[in-house]
């Protein structure tokens, strides 16, 4: 039994009493640099702006674009309904 042993008074061993004294403050030190690091990176300088590419993208490229889309999504109607529109236009 435990009563047995010669560990009576012997507390268990902890993470930080294993590791040498200056772990912890690089481990903080990092954290903080970390911190900053994501601040840093994620701030913006103003309101996101639009502006044109500069390529232009054929007109199959969009049309298959958004028929895998519209396959992907599983909405038959509304590409039913954008056919239509299509061939009414051309009509």
């Amino acid at each position: 039994s435990f009563g047995d042993t010669d560990i009576e008074g012997q507390s268990p061993d902890t993470l930080g009493s294993l590791t040498p004294p200056w772990v912890t403050p690089v481990i903080l030190l990092l954290l903080a640099a970390g911190v900053a690091a994501a601040i840093w990176r994620g701030q913006r300088f103003g309101p996101l702006v639009a502006e044109t590419l500069p390529v232009t993208v054929r007109a199959s490229e969009t049309m298959h674009g958004r028929a895998r889309l519209t396959a992907k999504a599983g909405d038959a109607p509304h590409a039913g309904q954008a056919l239509r529109d299509g061939a009414q236009r051309r009509l």
